[in-house]
């Protein structure tokens, strides 16, 4: 269901984006949906859709995250998006989908708020270690058998502490960070140029630039961690972040351990 006109988000539709931007270069912005995800997905097994589209939703009724897990977010109060994008990546590099989502993430939040935001690898934004956003990629193929892109994002905006689930995991918001509301529309806006920037680089095949910026944005780097990693549970200290080998750690015997997106589970405190 669409319903442009009561949306906060409304204005992003039918407004035409910078000249060279491509995230944004289309913009629908729905009432309530499923999943902002499965939409995107829809559009892109029709064929209809045009690179960087983006689909905002007020309202999920099943929004998911990583593992399946479910999103929580009350009915506007935070950004729930989804952007199709097109890419010719190698294999060795789809990672870099699920970073620049993040780093645009973090990126918008500090343009909003005052936070100092963090990466726990690979796909949570948290400020102070609790989770403000969180970032899910998928592939979905065109018609004609090619490939594209969903990156699905999620950002709390205007979710007081309280409000937030006893049994999750600790959670905070731009309204938290900030001591008052925080224009979702501005929030947005930030984050479709944030990652319209990180694509633009992503396509360009600067990859250096967007590790080495993940690595300082790293909440994990230097600290020791627990991951739940092919059945196996793995401590040590967080030592690289690559997009091509994941997380490695280094264990007690000085001995390393690379552990990719497959790790199940992941605990330990990072740098604010």
């Amino acid at each position: 269901m669409t319903d442009f006109a009561q949306s906060e988000l409304a204005p992003l539709v039918g407004v035409a984006a910078p000249v060279d931007a491509t995230v944004g270069a289309r913009t629908l912005v729905l009432n309530s949906v499923d999943s902002t995800n499965i939409y995107a997905a829809e559009l892109v097994r029709k064929g209809e859709f045009v690179e960087g589209q983006a689909i905002f939703a007020d309202r999920q009724t099943d929004g998911r995250g990583r593992m399946g897990r479910s999103w929580h977010c009350p009915d506007a109060a935070g950004i729930l998006l989804s952007v199709i994008l097109t890419p010719d990546l190698a294999a060795a590099y789809l990672p870099a989908i699920t970073a620049i989502g993040a780093l645009a993430l973090a990126d918008a939040v500090e343009s909003v708020a005052p936070a100092e935001a963090r990466i726990r690898w690979p796909n949570d934004v948290v400020v102070d270690h609790a989770k403000i956003a969180g970032v899910l990629a998928r592939i979905e193929k065109t018609p004609d058998g090619g490939r594209c892109f969903v990156l699905g994002v999620g950002l709390n905006v205007n979710i007081a502490r309280e409000e937030f689930p006893p049994d999750i995991p600790p959670a905070t918001s731009l309204q938290v960070c900030a001591g008052r509301p925080v224009s979702r529309l501005e929030a947005a806006k930030a984050l479709l140029r944030s990652l319209d920037e990180w694509y633009r680089r992503l396509k360009a095949g600067d990859f250096g630039a967007i590790e080495a910026r993940l690595r300082e944005r790293s909440s994990l780097l230097g600290r020791e961690i627990t991951v739940e990693y092919r059945g196996e549970t793995i401590t040590g200290v967080a030592s690289d972040i690559s997009l091509v080998d994941g997380l490695t750690i280094t264990l007690p015997d000085g001995s390393a351990r690379v552990c990719h997106e497959s790790v199940t589970s992941l605990a330990g405190h990072g740098r604010t």
